[in-house]
């Protein structure tokens, strides 16, 4: 074998795993772009479905119903019931505070 084949056969190598690391990349990248595609449906599809009932006329399931109603921590000067410590009352004149 002289020098020309194997500058020829070392030319080839380089080239496989250069065209490997290629596809390689691509393949990554592809399932990139699916798992991307994957989480947008499984976030938006349900969502979308409920909008296309509801303006249909339709009526929601009740555990959906449920799920939307959830109780909201009010802060303590819009609640008559709060179970934190509303903090120091203010005097009632300057005068005490001199």
């Amino acid at each position: 074998m002289n020098n020309f084949e194997r500058l020829q056969e070392e030319h080839a190598r380089q080239f496989e795993g250069h065209k490997k690391r290629k596809v390689e990349q691509s393949l990554l990248q592809t399932f990139g772009i699916f798992k991307f595609v994957g989480q947008l449906i499984d976030v938006y599809l349900p969502a979308m479905v409920d909008v296309l009932v509801s303006s249909m006329g339709g009526k929601m399931d009740g555990a959906d119903n449920e799920k939307k109603t959830v109780s909201r921590n009010l802060p303590p000067s819009l609640g008559d019931d709060h179970p934190g410590k509303t903090g120091p009352e203010l005097p009632g004149s300057l005068d005490e505070l001199r």
